[in-house]
């Protein structure tokens, strides 16, 4: 095996292509990216010890990277151990099966399936309470059980021992594995009907329901009958899950938006303007805030675009989901996201009232807010609150609460994607955004690169042909790894702005070798991915 490949144990299967393994630190993950070696002796005796270290609690999860340098993708969620009780052995001897014994609803080989509750009963696993329980002539009968294959000829998986002194852990592992399972890349449904019909389907119902609640709630439109030569505007279910700074899904979030590209402007719509600060701004408030030690504060506003009136007269299909089948369009008497007007609306209510309590906006940033030392910086609905004292934080809070529906998010810990971190003693504030980096180089194909020291050869980009036109494909590749890397650029990572200005030059019609130099900067984010931007008193 090579150098880069670390030993396992087959634990069972996760989908078509993926293994769950445990490795010899008591790691339990899945890969896709693993050699079997079908030469073993022995059962390696140190996942004896490990059978005393799985929790019984909900693992924390961290991502990792394991397998060999051909390029391959996998995610890993590693189970942190902890202590477990040990059994004794004669609940592990009452609990086996006799030796040599197998039974015979083992699953077949493309059983993408992966149920604690039956893995827990079922025993497709043999338990020896002691290693020197197995004989030579089982040892020599099992080799080949060991660490079982999928098999390219059709036959059912082996089945094999696994050395343990402590039967609950079997009970552990399937349920931990299914938490794995669970949340192995868990992505954000694009429709409704896989949104409804998916894993988290009553999840994402929540969520559907409690959106639809608070339109009905707010008065957002009325039913009304379409008027004849009018057009209502369809409407569309968008998911969102809404994570952690760890990356860790809090919330499945529903919202019901507008197809505003249907709208047409002097009819629809007039005016448009979004409140978005700038990160130059944003960044800073927090040098101000770690010079100063000033207090930093999150608060998002709940369906803010609901407080807008519009002036325009617009109709509206019903929901997907909640259509009362009457026939009937909705008249719109508040903004809706997805208009174009929605976010305009949406500012002049609110700047319109931080203006009643003595707060000013920026010239050069509309988007920030300042009164005295306390200052609000405005993304849309995510405000960021930084003020001298916690009793003036929390007087603002009460303000916008007393207006507002509020979501009160306490200390800044995670901003627009960046994890924000302070060492109030040394006056330091550190911003993140590995979690977006290792997102990127996923979609890209990139984290399993190898690393580079710089982000920008000294070679100067050769002159295509007259007649050379780049493929649509490699241009639609090239133009969405620009845009996550100047998002990258703009946050944290000032480093690589020279690399990524230099390929922005060629988006109109990009080679390979432009490709190439965008891996490169990729290479260089994945050997410096732990790099953060300081904000200090000095």
């Amino acid at each position: 095996m090579q150098s880069k490949s670390i030993p396992c144990q087959l634990l069972g299967y996760q989908g078509s292509t993926n293994y769950i393994l445990l490795d010899e630190r008591g790691r339990v993950f899945v890969s896709n990216n693993v050699v079997f070696s079908e030469n073993i002796k022995n059962v390696d005796p140190t996942l004896d010890n490990l059978t005393h270290q799985m929790s019984d609690q909900r693992p924390s999860q961290r991502r990792r990277v394991v397998g060999g340098e051909d390029g391959d993708v996998e995610n890993v969620i590693v189970l942190e151990p902890s202590p477990l009780p040990i059994a004794s052995r004669e609940a592990n001897r009452s609990g086996e099966t006799g030796r040599g014994e197998t039974t015979p609803d083992e699953p077949p080989v493309g059983d993408t399936g992966w149920d604690p509750d039956q893995e827990s009963t079922r025993s497709s696993i043999h338990v020896a309470t002691d290693e020197r329980e197995v004989s030579s002539e089982e040892t020599e009968e099992h080799t080949e059980s060991r660490l079982p294959e999928r098999s390219t000829r059709g036959q059912l998986p082996s089945r094999y021992i696994l050395a343990s002194t402590n039967f609950a852990f079997l009970a552990t592992v399937a349920e931990q594995l299914y938490l794995v399972a669970r949340d192995i890349d868990q992505s954000e449904p694009r429709t409704f009907k896989e949104a409804t019909q998916g894993v988290h389907g009553k999840l994402w119902w929540g969520g559907l329901k409690d959106e639809h609640g608070s339109l009905v709630e707010n008065g957002v439109w009325t039913l009304v009958t379409l008027p004849p030569g009018r057009k209502a505007l369809r409407g569309k279910w968008v998911f969102k899950l809404k994570r952690g700074e760890n990356g860790q899904v809090l919330r499945y979030k529903a919202r019901f938006v507008v197809r505003g590209f249907e709208q047409r402007e002097g009819i629809d719509f007039n005016e448009t303007f979004a409140s978005v600060v700038k990160p130059m701004s944003y960044k800073m408030i927090f040098a101000i805030a770690a010079a100063l030690d000033l207090e930093l504060e999150q608060m998002d506003v709940k369906t803010a675009f609901l407080y807008g009136l519009v002036n325009e007269e617009i109709y509206v299909q019903q929901p997907e989901g909640f259509d009362d089948g009457s026939g009937r369009v909705c008249k719109l008497l508040k903004a809706l996201y997805g208009l174009k007007q929605a976010p305009r609306v949406w500012y002049e209510t609110l700047s319109t009232f931080l203006e009643t309590l003595g707060f000013k906006p920026l010239l050069s940033d509309m988007g920030v807010f300042v009164k005295g030392h306390t200052f609000i910086a405005v993304y849309v609905d995510d405000l960021l609150i930084a003020g001298p004292s916690k009793d003036e934080i929390v007087a603002v809070k009460q303000d916008l609460c007393n207006k507002f529906k509020m979501t009160d998010l306490g200390p800044c810990k995670y901003y627009l994607g960046m994890s924000v971190r302070r060492d109030r003693a040394t006056r330091s504030i550190f911003l993140s955004q590995m979690t977006y980096l290792e997102k990127v180089l996923r979609d890209f194909g990139m984290d399993q690169c190898a690393p580079n020291a710089t982000p920008v050869s000294t070679s100067k980009f050769g002159e295509p042909g007259p007649d050379y036109k780049a493929a649509d494909k490699l241009k639609e590749w090239y133009a969405k790894a620009i845009g996550s890397l100047m998002y990258l650029m703009l946050g944290t990572r000032p480093d690589i702005a020279f690399a990524v200005s230099l390929c922005s030059r060629n988006l109109a019609n990009p080679t390979n070798e432009h490709q190439t130099a965008v891996k490169r900067i990729f290479r260089y984010l994945k050997g410096s991915q732990n790099l953060e931007l300081v904000y200090n008193q000095s």
